[in-house]
């Protein structure tokens, strides 16, 4: 039996300008409890400048280890170029902050046993760093994201998917069709809608974990919400039944009817008030008001949310034509 016969797990990894991340990532997946003859890890440096390529093409892996460079093209493209150069009948993708395990891959393996269509979501909780209030908003979000996938009676939707820590057979990839290249957030969501269509299931596990080293910020969390209003309507265009299920649609009542107003009809004013509530954040964060930070951060987030609805669409008339499309 051949190398490649004996393959269980390719383990594909995004990579862009956090080449500390990906190293510690490496070293990890040197230390499972798999045979390293039984994995490979597929690396894609999607426009990276800080050697990431050459650092990983240098690293002494136990495991095959293929290096592939891109332009910077985002994750989803990043994501089907390593799926694309992968050899093995699983594929496990994890995101280069993810400190694995020793029994991860292994994990995913044992849960695809029963050869169904399953995608397996592993768990992932963020190591907290700092003590301020947004690492705490943070840890809190995806520990009530974990707790909700972990309940017996828990009805998978397409937004349970992340790809941070995520297993799926090849060729269920390849049947669905990969990851959209069109998006560069919420191309987990997209993928799920098209996983769930194809008949697929979604399943949480614990067993398969590692440490989330996150690193993000407001501002980062800001600019995530202006690409995230972008790729909602992207996919709503593209899946018009799931349009009542997006943030464009569901969102209701005076606070986001104004937020809505000031990013299609007066940008340049909202963008002025937004700079405002990120210093009001900061005041409250100094005075220990969690709740009003939390209002603030609310709102500020819901206006970079519709900033990028407004970018991607264009006029608040279209938006209205937009969200009735699935009723038509």
């Amino acid at each position: 039996m051949n190398r490649a016969e004996r393959l269980l797990a390719s383990v594909v990894i995004p990579t862009h300008d956090r080449c500390a991340s990906l190293l510690r990532a490496l070293d990890k997946l040197g230390r499972q409890s798999l045979l390293p003859s039984a994995m490979e890890v597929v690396v894609v440096a999607d426009g990276c400048t800080d050697q990431s390529a050459q650092l990983a093409r240098a690293f002494p892996a136990p495991y095959r280890l293929v290096v592939i460079e891109q332009p910077n093209s985002g994750p989803a493209v990043a994501r089907n170029a390593g799926a694309a150069a992968a050899r093995a009948p699983l594929l496990v993708f994890m995101d280069d902050d993810v400190e694995p395990d020793d029994g991860f891959v292994a994990a995913h393996i044992r849960a695809h046993r029963d050869g169904r269509d399953l995608a397996v979501i592993g768990y992932y909780p963020p190591v907290r760093y700092g003590r301020g209030i947004f690492g705490e908003a943070v840890a809190s979000w995806w520990e009530q994201t974990f707790a909700a996938m972990a309940k017996p009676n828990h009805v998978f939707g397409f937004t349970d998917l992340l790809t941070g820590n995520l297993s799926l057979s090849a060729e269920l990839f390849r049947r669905v069709g990969g990851f959209d290249p069109a998006l560069r957030v919420h191309e987990d969501y997209e993928f799920g809608l098209r996983l769930l269509a194809a008949g697929a299931s979604l399943r949480f596990s614990r067993d398969a974990w590692g440490r989330h080293h996150e690193r993000s910020d407001v501002e980062r969390a800001s600019r995530r919400k202006i690409d995230e209003g972008r790729a909602d309507v992207i996919i709503g265009r593209c899946h018009p039944n799931v349009i009542p299920q997006l943030p464009l649609a569901r969102y209701r009542g005076r606070k986001h009817g104004m937020l809505r107003l000031l990013a299609f009809l007066a940008p340049q004013l909202g963008d002025v008030l937004a700079r405002l509530c990120r210093v009001l954040m900061d005041a409250a964060e100094l005075h220990d008001h969690h709740r009003a930070w939390q209002r603030l951060f609310e709102l500020l987030l819901g206006y970079w949310y519709w900033r990028g609805v407004a970018d991607e669409i264009g006029r608040l008339s279209r938006l209205k034509r937009f969200v009735r499309r699935e009723q038509t």
